[in-house]
């Protein structure tokens, strides 16, 4: 499990290639399957992982900031669209590992999910 949450980290947005962004996705997918096991959560929340899914579902600018204006270039373009793909699928992994899991549905309160979730 500690591989997929290393891969589901990898690089910032901001320098990720499509490739990392690619890994990226591709981890967040499996962890989500992963997570579907109750004891699987209790293990992804004990080392650590449930803070960094939080961390991804960060918006890294306010969201009025999210949107892209006429005067974005292309690279701009493409940093926000793999934010917000990467925002979607650690919601994702987050609504898998808490579904069925009134601990883990706790946890996620403690952590602070719902703003993050009532901000997308």
């Amino acid at each position: 499990m500690q591989k997929l949450i290393d891969r589901a980290l990898g690089e910032s947005i901001a320098t990720a290639d499509s490739d990392g962004l690619t890994s990226q996705l591709q981890a967040l997918a499996d962890l989500e399957y992963e997570l579907s096991d109750i004891e699987k959560s209790r293990d992804f929340h004990h080392t650590g992982g449930l803070s960094m899914i939080l961390r991804l579902m960060q918006p890294s600018q306010k969201p009025e900031q999210l949107q892209p204006g006429p005067e974005s270039g292309a690279a701009e373009t493409a940093a926000l669209r793999a934010e917000l793909q990467l925002q979607a699928q650690a919601s994702w992994v987050l609504g898998t590992m808490v579904k069925a899991f009134p601990e883990a549905q706790g946890w996620a309160m403690d952590a602070g999910a719902m703003p993050l979730l009532l901000g997308m």
